[in-house]
């Protein structure tokens, strides 16, 4: 039973995926997305930059979702789209090759009522980090197998999922860090599915390897 519960959280990463921890949104500051291009600088971007537009590309070595002594972990592959405000789509998210520390036979994770919209802010942090905010993401989990796993299906969502993006000045280059992002449940068995759960992973950003996040005033 409580297994069935920790997917749930599973779930709710795959729901989560690209969004990711972060300051609160109240300090936000407007960011401008730049990447690296020879030559003067336009649309606001220093010089060697120019304002980027399009696709994003991202994937962890482990996605885990915890709930009390249950732990989820899965594959992550997104791709979705960024333009030079920030804004955006995660349009596609995929997790695979789960397993889990309870003896549970199989385990599926799908996200839910695609695009989400993303937007990019700035906060008071260090040279390179923001705030992605993933609005509304939803995603369910279903599991089966194994006489602790009753087949079960729960639906989890984040009304406002935050993570911090490090650009490729940041110390850790590159990448999208969810630490603990808080999910709720939104359907589901009560004694297969938790009413809440955590997510943490860090992803690489594959595409684009140059992006540059400018806080503006």
């Amino acid at each position: 039973m409580r297994l069935v519960k920790m997917l749930g959280l599973a779930m709710v990463a795959a729901l989560a995926s690209m969004a990711f921890i972060g300051a609160s949104s109240a300090n936000a500051k407007t960011t401008l997305i730049c990447h690296l291009e020879a030559g003067a600088g336009s649309g606001g971007c220093p010089e060697g930059q120019l304002p980027y537009n399009g696709k994003i590309l991202a994937h962890s070595e482990v996605d885990t979702f915890t709930s009390g002594f249950v732990r989820v972990e899965c594959l992550g592959h997104q791709e979705g789209t960024l333009n030079s405000n920030g804004l955006g789509e995660i349009k596609s998210v995929t997790w695979s090759n789960c397993k889990n520390n309870v003896g549970c036979s199989t385990t599926t994770a799908k996200a839910e009522a695609l695009p989400w919209t993303v937007h990019v802010l700035g906060a008071e942090l260090n040279v390179g980090q923001a705030i992605m905010h993933v609005l509304k993401p939803l995603g369910s989990f279903s599991i089966s197998g194994g006489i602790f796993c009753p087949a079960a299906t729960c639906i989890y969502a984040s009304e406002d999922a935050l993570a911090e993006i490090l650009d490729s000045l940041a110390s850790e280059a590159n990448k999208i860090h969810a630490k603990e992002i808080a999910l709720t449940k939104e359907t589901g068995s009560s004694s297969a599915c938790s009413t809440t759960g955590k997510w943490s992973a860090l992803y690489s950003v594959s595409e684009p390897t140059d992006l540059h996040i400018h806080l503006l005033l």
